[in-house]
């Protein structure tokens, strides 16, 4: 069995080196055993830690088109506008520090009250399931 037909070596740094091809990669170090790591379309195996490949699918891809959740203007001076294709939100605004500061169900949030700054807003739906969170900034 020839395992390094068409090896690939990249050198890691003066004391190692790499050797790969389509099925293994070698990773050798002076003082270090070799490494072995198996790839295939389930996961990776690297002397003995199985790593699983996880991929995205579309149902993540549409989870986000779907919320289309827009705060603008931002930075903002005394009020934001929050565009979104879901009826009866609940929008929450924290400080850095994680502390509610305010909480509104309408879609433009009168904020003049505030300190410039940095803060969280999370938009939620009917049932207080986050759906898009926002990190905007007061100006003057």
């Amino acid at each position: 069995m020839v395992l390094f037909s068409q090896v690939n070596e990249t050198i890691v740094n003066a004391t190692s080196l790499s050797l790969k091809n389509n099925t293994y990669i070698f990773d050798v170090a002076i003082g270090e055993t070799i490494v072995t790591t198996l790839n295939s379309p389930f996961g990776i195996l690297t002397q003995g830690f199985l790593q699983p490949v996880i991929k995205p699918t579309n149902t993540i891809g549409s989870l986000y088109n779907e919320n289309n959740i827009t705060v603008f203007p931002n930075p903002f001076k005394d009020k934001i506008n929050i565009k979104s294709n879901f009826k009866n939100t609940q929008n929450k605004l924290f400080d850095l520090t994680g502390r509610l500061i305010y909480s509104c169900k309408e879609t433009v949030m009168s904020l003049a009250f505030l300190s410039n700054g940095f803060y969280t807003l999370i938009v939620y739906n009917e049932n207080e399931i986050p759906l898009s969170t926002f990190k905007i900034c007061k100006i003057e």
